[in-house]
């Protein structure tokens, strides 16, 4: 073996180590990327923090009657566009009902009809909403928000989910009227794209502390959920807007479904 080989076998095992250290270089800095993302639950939720939250609810005669999600996840916001309706679209779709459609500002959809429920309640008015949903075919990308009595009306509402997170400001509305009237709307928004700068959330615990600075006396915490929210400028109209911005925000929810929104990233 001339020394030409031998330098190309040396040459030719060091490439090897070379990459073999690169790959595993790779791998921890991949595995790094996959666990930072991760968070760990239990560190934010300890006995002292559950502890100091009842002793400051106590002091403000607030109640907590919910299990605190325990997730922090990094979250950033989110570019959502309006969904337009076409018209011609709707009265083929809601053919019994096409004559009782409006689509104001080319984005929120209005219906009024007669609507006969089986039993004037919440149960019968969400199996009655479901089937509306599934008969005229409006997505399976909402989950219910609420049902419940406004005065003498049943009102139903649900919002879109993007990533099993709720999107606050895309809904549909269900109102169930005594006398059997009845009336839908809707306004969708479609996520478009995540914003790649991303930041742990604050915990519902600070979330939670936050809210009630804004709640009276004796109400009842009944939900806190993490999602996404977009508080839309009274100056600004739908009718003129494409896209907009939703942001990180924890939804804080009473027994009198009063509802609190915390944004969840601090900027």
């Amino acid at each position: 073996m001339d020394i030409r080989e031998r330098y190309s076998i040396m040459d030719w095992g060091k490439a090897k180590t070379y990459l073999i250290i690169a790959f595993t270089i790779t791998n921890i800095i991949l595995m790094f990327s996959i666990f930072s993302d991760r968070t760990d639950e239990n560190s934010y939720f300890t006995k002292e923090s559950y502890e100091s939250l009842e002793q400051f609810l106590l002091q403000k005669n607030l109640n907590l009657h919910t299990e605190l999600p325990k997730e922090t996840p990094k979250m950033g916001t989110l570019k959502v566009e309006y969904q337009s309706f076409d018209l011609r679209d709707l009265e083929s779709r809601f053919l019994e009902y096409k004559s009782n459609i409006e689509i104001l500002g080319d984005k929120t959809l209005t219906l009024k009809a007669k609507r006969k429920l089986a039993l004037f309640d919440t149960d019968h008015a969400k199996s009655d909403t479901k089937l509306f949903i599934d008969t005229y075919d409006l997505g399976k990308d909402f989950d219910l928000k609420y049902a419940s009595f406004e005065g003498e009306n049943l009102v139903v509402v649900y919002n879109s989910v993007y990533k099993n997170r709720f999107l606050e400001d895309s809904y549909m509305k269900f109102t169930y009227f005594p006398d059997e009237s009845f009336e839908f709307e809707m306004l969708k928004m479609n996520p478009v794209e995540e914003s790649k700068n991303k930041k742990i959330v604050m915990t519902s615990i600070e979330a939670v502390m936050r809210a009630s600075n804004m709640m009276e006396e004796n109400e009842t915490i009944t939900e806190v959920v993490l999602g996404y929210n977009y508080a839309q400028y009274e100056s600004l109209s739908i009718a003129k807007t494409k896209t907009a911005t939703a942001f990180p925000c924890w939804r804080i929810k009473t027994k009198e479904n009063q509802y609190y929104y915390i944004e969840a990233l601090e900027f």
